[in-house]
């Protein structure tokens, strides 16, 4: 179903559980996830009527920072280390999370697709219920050149977490990598999970939230 977040076309996915949003331009971006039956919003929402746009290759913090956006091919602003690129810089948190993607709807699903600016490949996401409670996105990624490509992908989820709010892993999941934290943890290291150390040093459960998210929009 056609739609409209903010300033922006949507397309809605839903089912008697779920409604899921999504705006093709910019980033293909789950822009907002809701429980139909609580009325319960996942997902952080910044409070403005307007969608706050980043030309490409701009900086992710001055954007929306809200919802869920892929961050690919890399997560902070670096330089490609190998030949035949090697030297081309690649963008804050990635190149598509600021590119319009095109798009395709079935009658079960909703296919989102990319092209790399500055690398030659294509990104594409298929989104699809798979139960009642269950929304899947499948990604497929392709290299358009007969040279390896170094990448990182991270779903860039911005959870609006209420305290006791649990995440879930799957089952092999023990251990995590640290990018961003307020501990004494750096990034790049590998933690145990789902419990971690705090900066005065005392163990804590990772996965259960223990305050409010709080959106300090400016």
């Amino acid at each position: 179903m056609f739609s409209s977040y903010k300033n922006k076309e949507s397309i809605i996915l839903e089912n008697r559980q779920i409604r899921a949003e999504f705006i093709p331009e910019p980033g293909g971006k789950m822009v907002s996830l809701i429980n139909k039956i609580t009325g319960y919003e996942f997902l952080v929402q910044r409070p403005s009527s307007i969608y706050r746009d980043q030309p490409f290759d701009g900086l992710y913090i001055d954007g929306e920072c809200s919802g869920y956006d892929d961050m690919f091919p890399t997560i902070d602003e670096c330089d490609y280390k190998n030949d035949p690129w090697k030297g081309i810089k690649m963008a804050d948190h990635g190149e598509v999370w600021s590119l319009p993607w095109d798009y395709e709807i079935t009658n079960n699903s909703l296919k989102l697709n990319v092209n790399g600016v500055r690398f030659p490949y294509d990104l594409e996401k298929t989104i699809y219920f798979t139960a009642e409670n269950s929304l899947r996105l499948d990604y497929v990624l392709t290299n358009n050149s007969n040279y390896d490509f170094e990448f990182l992908w991270a779903g860039h989820f911005m959870f609006n977490l209420e305290v006791g709010t649990r995440v879930r892993a799957p089952g092999d999941c023990n251990e995590i990598i640290t990018i961003l934290t307020n501990t004494d943890r750096k990034p790049g290291d590998i933690s145990d999970w789902p419990y971690l150390t705090n900066k005065d040093g005392d163990l804590y459960r990772g996965d259960i939230s223990r305050e409010k998210n709080v959106n300090g929009f400016e």
